[in-house]
């Protein structure tokens, strides 16, 4: 049978593959492939259920492949495959400015991060715990209009790789603390 499995793009740029346990097999066949790169696999044995893979590309789409197999007199046989795609997480902004440019205006700026779709900018008010989303952009700055003179702001950036439906988020930015004019 084939196995049921879950693909999960880690903010750390690894994959994590997860799959219900199918009792009786010999082991596990674990393929992926991007769509410029060539296929690479790796068995694994009967009693594993999740596994990792490494050394990917940032914000690229890969196809991950999982089947069981049966080994009977030296050959193995396998079930049919199951596939996902899913694009690696982008790396983590990196803000270059953070300054009120005006009265209750403050500017962000920061970092082209590569293959990233877009990205998204966090507030946090001074004194409040909560983080805010405040803007979804393409571009690599941000005007933030109709603050309170005075006050503190904390800002944090995220880049995203769109694929199909599917979001793969990196970590969050540094943040970066200013008090509008």
């Amino acid at each position: 049978a084939a196995p049921q499995m879950i693909v999960t793009a880690m903010p750390s740029g690894r994959l994590k593959v997860t799959w219900n346990k199918v009792s009786g097999v010999s082991g596990y066949r674990l393929f992926y492939s991007s769509a410029s790169g060539t296929q690479k696999q790796t068995t694994l044995s009967s009693s594993k259920k999740s596994t990792y893979i490494t050394g990917l590309t940032r914000g690229v789409v890969y196809t991950v492949g999982l089947q069981s197999f049966i080994t009977a007199n030296g050959q193995n046989g396998y079930s049919t495959a199951s596939v996902q795609q899913i694009a690696t997480s982008t790396s983590k902004p990196k803000i270059t400015s953070a300054k009120s440019t005006g009265k209750g205006k403050i500017k962000i700026t920061w970092k082209k991060v590569s293959n990233a779709t877009a990205y998204m900018v966090y507030r946090k008010t001074a004194g409040s715990s909560k983080w805010v989303r405040v803007k979804t952009t393409k571009s690599t700055s941000f005007t933030n209009t109709g603050l309170k003179s005075g006050k503190k702001y904390t800002y944090k950036v995220i880049s995203y790789k769109q694929s199909g439906v599917k979001r793969s988020f990196s970590k969050y930015s540094t943040g970066k603390t200013v008090k509008a004019k």
